[in-house]
């Protein structure tokens, strides 16, 4: 008699932060919809950000389960109910969170113990380790999520094998990576390897280790946008390696990229709208992440760059971006007022794949993190790019370099958490608006940079210095305004400032949340400022919206390197330092108005440059839609990884000879 096979049931466990709990949501339900019955594990407070958006994929028969295991606050030295990376009080705290996520041992194989159909499969975050133990335990495999590029896969496995960074003594030597298909070049302090703090060292350095132990991985991008690197690094790691993505265009439904995340923070009509009044291709999406971390005088530059671009702007201030310093700013400086009807400003979330997908965008201002790459990508929308930590200066080099749809903003040096103050400005408003004028420019380069972002996006199918960036930009925007973003400092700025009543009708403030993806789908949207976070930055490369670059730390400028230099569908707003969580206003103001002004100057111009980079950004745009779509590279992979899976669960229930 035949052996019996049960059905196959992935478990998956994604980190508790944004930029890493959307993609993993979304490749759920991408698994579900090839027929996998899946598991969701989180916590309470992070289910709930899920759940409609969940419930309404059961409703259309996917089986998907959300459980809910309490999270270990108090007993790790966090506050009361903090179940969510965005809602530490300090980035000082980063550490017990992660040391947090990593005691729900316990209940997971007290709850696996008990879930049936038996788990066939793990899939889980890389920051996850305690989760190899569960597969090894209950003898299924365990495949690793990563919510990054193969180029910053690559760029960090061939410096760890090489020893090269052991004999670098200065941050600001630029060293090239060796053995990458293409010359990179990073100092050392943009690289995503280098942690200053020995225990998060050690914790990475567990993860990694784990990591490579595990059955395979998951990656969020698609085998045609990188082909050399996903080829290298599968070679590399020699593992099962499946590039799914771009995941976000999983949301075929409005109300799923409206709300993919969390609740926006603007009403989604306004915004719609708003982009609807908006030239095809004029608009600058500018956002630098949820986890944005430039201080408020640094916000005010890259507010003060979009008012001086003259382009209209969406700003999306998220993160220490809403602090009250800044919203006193807007409100007294009178910037909505001046950018009244050009510019928008968003304070909290903003539906960014609905924004990017719109024809009025015509760039995407980014910190370059890779969701948001991205995504900007599946839009066809180039970008500007300005990585702030982490693997955005990675993502940079792609997007500018390597695939030539971004234009950087000139950021050399990433935001370390905690040293924001002692680095103050890196990107004035003469910056951003330069960039925007590149990206935007008529002429050869930004047509050829335009072509490529369309084409990719076919082939996929601190904040007050933003304000007054977005303001001096004269283009029209949004601005997206989270987190810290939208406290009563920046408020006041904004109300005393007059800053929406001067951009009235140009400008679009949302404060909280917005659906990105929405709003890079817009064809207003002509560029992205963004802080080059992965799920930001492949988000506007999604929409092919080229970006403006404003990375802040980790990942973020390189991915600025990669949407800026190897895609070449970016702008660098012009940061050189990361911001150190809890030193922000050590570092003081990075980016000035100006350096925002002229980021989208040069985005947004119509020259040779900036209509490359459009180009180049709509190819990848192209080149993600067919990447997902029955027979494209990721479909391919996503059934190839079920195959395997499925494989290894028959060959569990013969018996042994």
């Amino acid at each position: 008699m035949a052996t019996e096979v049960e059905p196959l049931h992935f478990v998956l466990f994604p980190f508790m932060a944004q930029g890493h709990m959307i993609p993993m949501v979304d490749t759920a339900r991408l698994l579900a919809q090839q027929g996998i019955i899946i598991t969701i594990v989180t916590t309470p407070h992070n289910a709930a950000r899920f759940k409609t958006i969940l419930d309404r994929a059961k409703e259309s028969g996917l089986s998907i389960r959300l459980v809910e295991l309490q999270f270990p606050c108090v007993e790790s030295g966090l506050p009361e109910g903090c179940e969510n990376f965005d809602m530490l009080p300090s980035l000082s705290l980063a550490l017990n969170f992660l040391e947090a996520a990593n005691k729900l041992q316990e209940p997971v194989q007290k709850l696996f113990e008990e879930l049936r159909p038996r788990p066939s499969c793990i899939i889980s975050d890389t920051l996850l380790h305690y989760t190899l133990d569960i597969a090894s335990q209950f003898q299924i495999p365990r495949v690793v999520f990563y919510g990054v590029c193969c180029f910053c896969l690559l760029c960090i496995y061939n410096l760890h094998l090489s020893k090269i960074l052991e004999h670098i003594t200065t941050d600001s030597h630029y060293l090239a990576v060796p053995n990458m298909p293409d010359k990179v070049e990073f100092t050392k302090s943009q690289l995503p390897v280098i942690l200053d703090n020995k225990y998060l060292k050690e914790f990475c350095e567990q993860a990694g280790e784990t990591d490579l132990a595990s059955y395979g991985v998951v990656i969020n991008t698609f085998e045609e946008l990188e082909p050399e690197y996903v080829r290298k690094y599968r070679k590399a790691r020699g593992c099962k390696v499946w590039c799914i993505g771009p995941v976000s265009l999983c949301n075929k439904d409005r109300l799923d990229k409206a709300q993919r995340g969390n609740q926006a923070s603007v009403d989604e009509n306004q915004c719609q709208r708003w982009l609807d009044s908006q030239e095809p291709g004029s608009v600058i999406y500018a956002c630098l992440g949820s986890l944005s971390n430039v201080i408020p005088s640094q916000s005010i530059e890259l507010g003060l760059g979009l008012e001086a671009s003259n382009r209209p702007f969406i700003w999306v201030m998220r993160g220490s971006d809403t602090s009250k310093e800044v919203e006193k700013w807007i409100l007294e400086d009178g910037f909505e007022k001046r950018t009244k009807g050009r510019g928008l400003v968003i304070r909290g979330w903003a539906a960014q794949v609905v924004i990017l997908s719109h024809r009025a965008i015509g760039g995407f201002l980014t910190h370059c993190g890779w969701n948001s790459t991205i995504e900007a990508i599946v839009a066809g929308v180039p970008l500007i790019t300005w990585p702030l930590f982490g693997d955005q200066f990675c993502n940079e080099k792609l997007v500018v370099q390597i695939l030539q749809i971004g234009v950087r903003i000139g950021v050399e040096e990433p935001l370390r958490w905690g040293d924001e103050a002692k680095v103050g400005v890196l990107v004035y408003k003469e910056d951003v608006k330069k960039a925007v004028e590149k990206l935007m420019e008529i002429g050869e380069e930004g047509e050829e940079r335009r072509k490529r972002a369309k084409k990719l996006g076919e082939m996929a199918n601190k904040a007050l210095e933003l304000g007054l960036g977005l303001e001096a930009s004269n283009r029209p925007f949004i601005w997206v305004i989270r987190g810290s973003d939208t406290s009563k400092e920046v408020e006041k700025w904004i109300s005393e400032d007059g800053f929406e009543e001067r951009t009235k009708g140009r400008g679009l403030v949302i404060r909280g949340w917005a659906p990105q993806v929405l709003i890079l789908s817009h064809p207003a949207i002509g560029g992205f400022l963004t802080h080059c976070g992965w799920n930001s930055t492949i988000e506007g490369i999604s929409a092919g919206v080229p970006l403006i670059t404003w990375p802040l730390f980790a990942d973020q400028f390189v991915n600025e390197k990669l949407a800026a230099q190897i895609l070449k569908i970016g702008v660098k707003v012009g940061v050189e330092e990361p911001v150190r969580w809890a030193e922000e206003e050590k570092v003081g103001v990075l980016v000035k108005k100006n350096d925002v002004k002229k980021a989208i100057e040069r985005l947004m111009d119509g020259g040779e440059e900036g209509e490359e980079r459009r180009k180049r950004a709509k190819k990848l745009g192209e080149m993600a839609k067919k990447a997902v779509e029955t027979g494209g590279s990721s479909h391919l992979n996503i059934t190839q990884l079920i195959q395997d899976i499925m494989q290894r669960a028959y060959d569990r229930k013969q018996p042994s000879t």
